[in-house]
């Protein structure tokens, strides 16, 4: 049972292939058929983008939220759970949800209470329900101070 370069004849691939052999010729793993026909194994298929713009994704994912806000990396965990394409070691969509966050006015960022770090992310429709106006920022600036 020998392998058989892209050149063979077609006697020789015959006989290969009903012989049991598999053929070798680009490199590309193939199978055999039941009848002796060799077939290219098909790659997975890659996962498809999904067709929301990253604001739509941010927006799903904070009104999917039990109240209304998210800490940023779990709007990332629920981009990526909902949605495989966006991997979690990939850093680029991750900078493209903190540059959508910064600089679109339809997000609030609402420091969380206290001295703990960090800040949660609602969407600014909503953020006259439960805000104080020392907590809220819009754009990097305090609301209300032009």
């Amino acid at each position: 049972m020998g392998l058989f370069a892209k050149t063979g004849t077609a006697s020789s691939m015959e006989e290969a292939a009903s012989s049991g052999a598999v053929e070798a010729t680009s490199g590309t793993k193939k199978e055999q058929l039941a009848d002796g026909e060799c077939n290219a194994a098909a790659p997975p298929a890659p996962l498809q983008k999904p067709p929301y713009s990253y604001i739509a994704l941010i927006t799903m994912a904070i009104r999917d939220s039990p109240g209304q806000r998210l800490p940023l990396r779990d709007i990332y965990r629920y981009i990526s759970q909902r949605f495989p394409y966006y991997n979690l070691s990939q850093k680029s969509w991750q900078n493209s949800i903190r540059h959508n966050l910064s600089l679109n006015e339809c997000f609030l960022k609402v420091s969380r209470e206290g001295k703990m770090p960090g800040a949660f992310f609602l969407l600014y429709e909503q953020s006259h329900l439960s805000v104080p106006g020392n907590q809220a920022t819009l754009q990097g600036t305090a609301l209300g101070t032009g």
